[in-house]
């Protein structure tokens, strides 16, 4: 009795001629496979039903929300891991940048090998790399465990001492704090944070050029849907960052102490449990998905690239070196053709246009964001915990409206490239005016009794810690030991006041959860009076104009965000399909090195232009900003942002001219290759596109 017939494996041109080293070590595999939902040689025919764009889109987009919630649960836990570990601002800065640094070296690697390798694998691999972040970030509290330090107990003991006039003969008092670094847990949060960029790359890089080859027609509205969806993620990790720091760092042993303790550190650890596990249990799926989704359009794609090349067959690159890599001349080969793809991108106008113009973008908006709750605060008297709220509401939800509402648009309208370009350009033009709006609302300067009048000789220019003592310090607080570290602004029948210490106060109220109510038996206010009231916060404190702002920033975010799926898919489509992948790598890494990197810088020093009051460290160095000028604060923030955001708009207006360009915008490449081959078959076309029979 006959076997069964052995695979039949395709083999390319190249393998019936001469072949150069590098090509014969490649080997061709059984295309079906690559179609197939599995791992290694367990593909079952039960496990296919899953070989749909719907159940990758599923898991797509769970695994950018997990990713992305990562980095806001860091940033809403970082004032717990500074007075946890004792860091300082500078040095938990660097720990931020980490993510932006180790997309430079990867994006263009998984870019070029996304076309070679399956994408879901690698896909896979990255979301174990955010994993294993996770477990990095959980290190320190492993290896220092939970603890209350004795410079925490001072440190509540002088912040009860700082409120109210003490006299210094009592002695017993000092700033309560600290200079230690802990830098094995800044080393561990850093290559943490590292690892995180690393694996979001490699989502980032292959899950959208996957989708993009594989969700035939729909591309459009999914790309928008998954942009808008993967916004979720950071507002689950502040919500998770929230709602872990209720919890005690060492919840298993009581501590005694309210959360509005100074000595108080939240759970920051538990919620990377928590992302590690869920990430695990969404990057194990992916690894099964096939190289090529059957129902999506890659069959037809891997056509195109097979006529670039001169291949008729799926090539795999089986070598060991994909393993370890052996530094040969197939190594060489691979770097030279990187090299080469980046160079060809290069001079391609639409792509190095919409890189540069992505560039000032992404520094103005990220820049804009990221001081967005300070600016809040300072400008129009917000608690933290309010900025934050309204900078959810006003930012995250227009933004994922806008993106859906520009996905549809694309949708049903399919407007041209060149129209899609004029839309991006004129969309963000506007957001510009915007800005140029928001930089005239702002609220009136406030003013502190003592300290703004002693301002005025140095021209706006910062005080130190010194300054600003001398200034505060009169007859009536010389006894005081007050510190201008503790700035907590009180007004008075006299006006604003620095602090209940500066204004004499000697007594307080609190409610029955410590919080001061108001202050009395201040010597600064009224000597002869002991009645006399001063109550916590600025004198007329109140602003109007905050409503109408962030209207603004709303319309702002809604209006903008809407051009984003046009511009993705002008990005996309101005490439060859063997590029694509590539394409987004280098632009990526490009856009890292010279954008998320130095915009926390750029809008760092322009918050610190601002400062007036500088506080100061034990060491005797420059501590944090404790007053700013808001004038100056609005007109730099909103002049720094609208110059970026002009020479964007001038790089997308650009794009226009070379938009019609792009031939195959909706329809595949091979698609009009196709037909003009039948044509070719059954007869000839004309100029005017009028099919004529050769057999006449």
């Amino acid at each position: 009795m006959r076997g069964p017939d052995p695979p039949k494996w395709s083999v390319s041109q190249d393998s019936l001629g001469a072949q150069s080293t590098a090509e014969s070590s490649a080997q061709l595999v059984h295309p079906e496979k690559d179609y197939l939902c599995g791992i290694f040689s367990y593909r079952p025919a039960w496990l296919q039903r899953f070989a749909h764009p719907r159940w990758y889109f599923m898991n797509y987009v769970l695994m950018g929300i997990l990713s992305g919630a990562y980095k806001s649960y860091l940033v809403g836990t970082l004032s717990t891991i500074e007075r946890r570990f004792q860091m300082s601002n500078s040095t938990t800065a660097i720990i931020l940048i980490a993510d932006n640094i180790s997309p430079i070296f990867i994006n263009v690697v998984a870019g070029y090998y996304a076309n070679r390798i399956s994408r879901p694998k690698l896909m896979s691999l990255g979301s174990f790399i955010v994993v294993l972040s996770c477990m990095f970030s959980i290190l320190p509290f492993v290896i220092y465990g939970p603890g209350i330090t004795d410079e925490e107990m001072e440190m509540a003991r002088a912040a009860q001492k700082l409120r109210v006039c003490h006299d210094k003969s009592l002695g017993g008092y000092r700033d309560g704090c600290s200079d230690n670094q802990a830098w094995v847990p800044f080393l561990l949060f850093f290559f943490a944070n590292f690892l995180n960029g690393s694996g979001g790359s490699v989502y980032y890089v292959v899950g959208s050029t996957y989708m993009d080859d594989n969700i035939r027609k729909k591309t459009r509205l999914s790309t928008s849907a998954s942009f808008a969806l993967r916004l979720l993620g950071p507002v689950l990790g502040f919500l998770t960052s929230s709602f872990c720091l209720t919890f005690h760092e060492d919840f298993f042993t009581p501590v005694g102490l309210s959360k509005r303790d100074p000595r108080w550190v939240g759970a920051w650890w538990l919620g990377y449990i928590f992302f590690g596990i869920a990430l695990t249990f969404v990057a194990l799926p992916m690894m099964f998905f096939p190289r090529i989704l059957p129902m999506g359009k890659d069959q037809k794609a891997n056509k195109v690239m097979s006529k670039k090349t001169g291949r008729g067959a799926i090539k795999v690159d089986v070598r060991p070196s994909r393993i370890f890599p052996e530094v040969s001349s197939d190594f060489i080969r691979v770097q030279q053709e990187i090299w080469l793809s980046v160079v060809r991108l290069s001079k391609n106008p639409i792509f190095a246009l919409k890189s540069i113009g992505f560039v000032f973008f992404i520094i103005a908006s990220a820049g804009y964001g990221t001081s967005f709750t300070k600016y809040l605060e300072h400008q129009f008297g917000r608690t933290a915990s309010s900025a934050s709220f309204l900078s959810g509401v006003s930012k995250v939800l227009t933004n994922m409206i806008g993106i859906m509402a520009g996905g549809l648009l694309i949708q049903f309208f399919k407007p041209s490239a060149r129209k899609v370009a004029i839309y991006v350009a004129l969309i963000e033009a506007t957001y510009l005016s915007g800005y140029v709006a928001l930089s005239f609302i702002g609220c009136q300067s406030k003013t502190i009794r003592g300290l703004t009048d002693f301002i005025g000789p140095y021209h706006g220019e910062p005080l130190d810690y010194h300054d600003a003592a001398t200034a505060l310090t009169n007859s009536c607080n010389a006894n005081c030991t007050c510190s201008v570290n503790d700035f907590s602004p009180v007004c008075s029948s006299i006006g604003t006041l620095f602090s209940p210490c500066y204004g004499g106060c000697r007594t307080q109220e609190l409610s029955a959860k410590g919080i001061p109510l108001s202050y009395t038996n201040c010597t600064c206010v009224d000597p002869l009076s002991t009645t006399e009231t001063v109550q916590p916060g600025y004198c007329g404190s109140t602003c109007s104009t905050l409503v109408l702002y962030l209207v603004i920033v709303s319309l702002c975010q809604l209006v903008g965000s809407s051009a984003r799926p046009g511009s993705i898919l002008l990005y996309l489509r101005c490439v060859d399909p063997v590029d694509k992948s590539i394409a987004l790598g280098a632009g990526s890494s490009f856009i890292n090195l010279v954008a998320f990197i130095p915009y926390p810088l750029i809008y760092g020093y322009v918050l610190d232009k601002s400062c007036i009051l500088w506080g100061k460290k034990c060491d005797g160095s420059r501590g944090s900003c404790k007053i700013y000028d808001i004038d100056k604060m609005r007109y730099l923030v909103h002049g720094t942002t609208i110059g970026l955001l002009s020479v964007g708009v001038v790089c997308y207006a650009l794009v226009i001219l070379y938009a019609q360009r792009i031939k195959h915008f909706y329809s595949e490449p091979d698609d009009s290759d196709e037909e003009e081959e039948k044509q070719k078959n059954e007869g000839t076309v004309n100029k005017n596109g009028v099919e004529a029979d050769t057999n006449l």
